[in-house]
């Protein structure tokens, strides 16, 4: 599985994350997908996102149901790009994102569900 993105999309959403630190981020991707690529075309602020130095989150109980979101983007302060425990047990979708500081294009991780990582191909 990969994920394919547009690199100006990516870069708006690494300019939130940095416009954010030293607190999280937190953006609901949207797109489309098949069994073997997740396309990531749009993202979404989630209504009452908060972020804090180590967490980031929303009540998903705000959210419309839309069969176009894919998964979140969240950034790390301390740069380290791997999932948490809790990343792996509250995602949401099918994929999640990880910008580390200082959030640079190279600074991006994707992971599956399960923890495993995925290739992000940038477009």
């Amino acid at each position: 599985m990969e994920i394919t993105i547009e690199k100006e999309l990516l870069l708006e959403m690494l300019q939130f994350a940095a416009e954010r630190y030293p607190n999280e981020s937190i953006l609901i991707l949207r797109g489309n997908s098949s069994k073997e690529r997740v396309e990531i075309t749009d993202y979404l602020f989630p209504p009452s996102g908060w972020g804090d130095p180590r967490f980031a989150g929303f009540p998903l109980y705000l959210l419309p149901m839309d069969l176009s979101y894919m998964g979140t983007f969240h950034s790390h302060p301390s740069g380290n790009t791997n999932p948490s425990l809790t990343d792996i047990h509250k995602m949401f979708g099918r994929v999640m994102l990880i910008a580390g500081y200082p959030f640079l294009l190279e600074n991006i991780s994707a992971y599956k569900k399960d923890g495993d990582r995925i290739q992000v191909r940038i477009t």
